[in-house]
C-alpha cells in the first residue's frame, strides 16, 4: 500500500508588486481565489488549481493569456495589456475591463456563460473567437471600428461604440 500525499487547498492567494514569478511551482496546489495587482508577471502557467476567482490588476508585462485552468467561476482583467489568447479564456463569467495599450485585440473563447468588455478606450479592432459565450457585452469602447464575433446563445450588447464602422456577426446570432 502506498501513502497519497494531501492535496494542498489554500483559501486565497494574493500577489502584490512582485517581480516575475514562475507560478510552475504552483502547479498541483488548489487555490479559492487569486489576486495578482501590480505585478511584473509576463505569463499566468501553472496557476492551474483556481476554483473561485481570478483577479489581474495594473500588471503591464502580462500581454498574452496563457492560463490552462477551465474550472474558475470569475474572471476580471482589469488595465492589464492583455492581447492576444494563447490558450482559450474559460469561466463562467470573464470581465476584461480598461485594458491598457491594447488596439488590436483577439478574445479566443473556451467555455465562457458571460464575456464583457468594457472601458477599453483604446481599443480599434476586436475579434471574439471560439465557442459562443451565452451573454456577451461589448460597452464604452470609443475608438472601436472593427468588430469580429462569435455566436451568442442568450444576448448581444453592443452599448457606447460610437467609432464601430464594421461589423462582423456571424451568420445567425441564436439569442436575441
Amino acid at each position: 500500500t502506498s501513502k497519497k500525499a494531501s492535496a494542498t487547498t489554500i483559501n486565497e492567494l494574493i500577489l502584490q508588486d512582485c517581480a516575475d514569478i514562475d507560478f510552475t511551482e504552483l502547479e498541483n496546489i488548489t487555490v479559492k481565489q487569486v489576486k495578482i495587482t501590480d505585478c511584473e508577471i509576463s505569463s499566468l502557467k501553472g496557476l492551474k488549481g483556481i476554483t473561485s476567482k481570478l483577479i489581474i490588476k495594473n500588471c503591464k508585462k502580462l500581454k498574452t493569456y496563457d492560463l490552462d485552468c477551465p474550472n474558475i467561476k470569475n474572471i476580471l482583467i482589469y488595465r492589464t495589456p492583455i492581447k492576444s489568447f494563447e490558450k482559450p479564456i474559460s469561466a463562467i463569467d470573464v470581465s476584461l475591463t480598461n485594458l491598457r495599450k491594447v488596439k488590436n485585440l483577439e478574445v479566443q473563447i473556451g467555455v465562457v456563460e458571460d464575456l464583457r468588455i468594457e472601458d477599453c478606450k483604446e481599443l480599434e479592432i476586436l475579434k471574439i473567437k471560439g465557442n459562443p459565450t451565452d451573454t456577451t457585452v461589448i460597452n464604452n469602447c470609443e475608438v472601436l471600428s472593427s468588430l469580429e464575433i462569435n455566436d451568442c446563445k442568450s444576448s448581444l450588447s453592443l452599448v457606447n461604440l460610437p467609432a464601430i464602422e464594421n461589423y462582423e456577426l456571424p451568420p445567425r446570432i441564436t439569442g436575441a
